[in-house]
């Protein structure tokens, strides 16, 4: 019997040609202005399946007249849609983009629902060209188009959303995030919460979320009225078991300070309800983990504090604000409280301050620490 011998080493070859084509695709940045879009296009259908983790840089040079014409934006946008259709295993995107320049990308935005289906965590970017200045107030219709698609086409899978958009997002992309992304386990908006979004946000409606959301963080939101989000919180209608909180610079002058519906209070056990006659008021027993509150507000942190919370860091507020909230009995169960370090000459007040702060801590039993930093880096929307 003769046996004829079989090379294997084509199909291993093949094998870790394979394996190397998936490594090095499975993270991959693509730039709007890059050389290599039309390569990347070209081979789109071949490496599209090993793409998990995307990059897209919609950031281009605007500084002469005719930029869309040198950049061949048309041929651009065509080669970026193709692309995307064929980037269908995405669980990780990052998107960077102008946030005062509105690029026409017409096949882009309808080539994103396919390259958005299983997304678990995004990240959109917004940053303004060189030499202007940082502003807020407007919109960025991509922005709101790409939280939107990201949303109603990953909702069930979308487990980190952070939106830094400088401009403030619609308030129908707010409700699509608030109706859709019912598995959000992150959730943070850094300047895109304007003003015209607070009367949704002080809605005394449920998030799709609130069964999931363990971190939320509102930075330099003008929209974010302090009553609002702790009257969301204490009710559960944001989160049921939410375990920290970033809340820095939000509001707005205008705001009033009142809650706009009733803050659930907190109580340290269940009520048995067999030990009542009808149903017991609503209660929160909800204690969150840590909370970061910088640059708000006596008013604004009386209504903050009436949430319970084991850790806390303060940054950006007055001793004498944090010594009033300590001596209301405000933020109940806190063991630890981080605040910033004294800079600079102390005035006989400030030393006064912070005698006061050392007792109050001692009085309720709370270890403090002085060596806070900023958590976020906010600027005037005046």
């Amino acid at each position: 019997m003769q046996y004829c011998a079989i090379n294997p080493f084509p199909r291993v070859c093949k094998s870790l040609a394979t394996l190397a084509e998936a490594s090095v695709f499975s993270s991959l940045l693509v730039r709007l202005e890059g050389a290599n879009l039309s390569g990347l296009s070209t081979r789109s259908s071949e490496i599209g399946k090993h793409v998990k983790k995307l990059d897209l840089d919609l950031i281009v040079d605007t500084s002469e007249k005719d930029w869309a014409e040198k950049l061949q934006l048309p041929q651009r946008d065509q080669q970026l849609a193709f692309l995307l259709s064929n980037l269908t295993s995405i669980r990780d995107i990052t998107v960077h983009l102008l946030c005062n320049i509105s690029i026409p990308l017409d096949k882009t935005r309808s080539a994103l629902q396919s390259a958005l289906g299983q997304i678990q965590y995004a990240s959109i970017l917004e940053s303004t060209e060189s030499g202007v200045e940082r502003t807020t107030g407007t919109t960025n219709l991509l922005t709101d188009t790409l939280i939107s698609t990201l949303v109603r086409c990953s909702g069930e899978t979308l487990l980190s959303l952070s939106v830094d958009s400088i401009n403030c997002i619609q308030p129908t992309t707010f409700v699509a995030v608030r109706e859709h992304a019912s598995q959000l386990r992150a959730l943070v908006f850094r300047f895109s919460i304007g003003v015209n979004i607070r009367d949704i946000l002080s809605q005394q409606v449920p998030w799709a979320c609130r069964e999931t959301l363990e971190h939320l963080a509102l930075h330099c939101c003008r929209g974010g009225h302090a009553g609002a989000i702790a009257c969301g919180i204490s009710s559960g209608l944001w989160a049921k078991r939410l375990k920290t909180l970033e809340v820095s610079a939000c509001g707005d002058p205008g705001d009033m300070t009142e809650p706009p519906y009733s803050l659930v209070p907190y109580e340290r056990t269940n009520i048995d309800r067999r030990e009542v006659s009808q149903d017991p008021p609503q209660t929160n027993t909800n204690i969150l983990g840590a909370v970061h509150y910088e640059h708000e507000s006596l008013w604004e942190l009386q209504l903050l504090g009436r949430l319970p919370v084991k850790r806390a860091t303060m940054t950006q507020i007055p001793r004498a604000t944090i010594n009033e909230l300590l001596e209301q009995g405000l933020l109940p169960e806190l063991q630890q409280l981080n605040i910033a370090k004294p800079v600079g000459h102390l005035s006989p007040a400030d030393i006064a301050d912070n005698e006061q702060f050392e007792r109050n801590c001692a009085r309720r039993d709370i270890q403090n620490y002085s060596n806070a930093e900023d958590v976020a880096q906010c600027y005037s929307s005046d």
